[in-house]
């Protein structure tokens, strides 16, 4: 996710994630399944997102103990991008991707 304008203050990994701001300009890359949502924002703030290698977005709102063993296992079935979304096949996130 791109910021393209404005500002925000997001919170990253879910409820018990960790809060940081982000203005125009920053770049977050999530691994799939790590929950993210806006806790503040400037009026003004828009992101722009996509998904790698032509995937759709597939929004799960919570972990209910019923669902966790499929969405898991859909979670970890996804690929990784095949190039660093920002930088291209030169690119860094591949090392932090660990």
């Amino acid at each position: 996710m791109g910021l393209k304008s404005g500002q925000a203050r997001l919170m990253l990994g879910g409820v018990n994630g960790k809060i940081v701001t982000v203005e125009k300009g920053d770049v977050i890359i999530l691994p799939a399944g790590v929950g993210h949502y806006s806790v503040d924002n400037s009026i003004e703030y828009q992101f722009v997102g996509g998904y790698p290698n032509g995937a759709e977005w597939n929004l799960k709102f919570s972990l209910k103990k019923e669902d966790s063993s499929s969405i898991l296992a859909e979670i970890a079935s996804i690929p990784l991008p095949e190039k660093d979304p920002v930088f291209g096949d030169d690119g860094p996130v591949f090392e932090y991707w660990k």
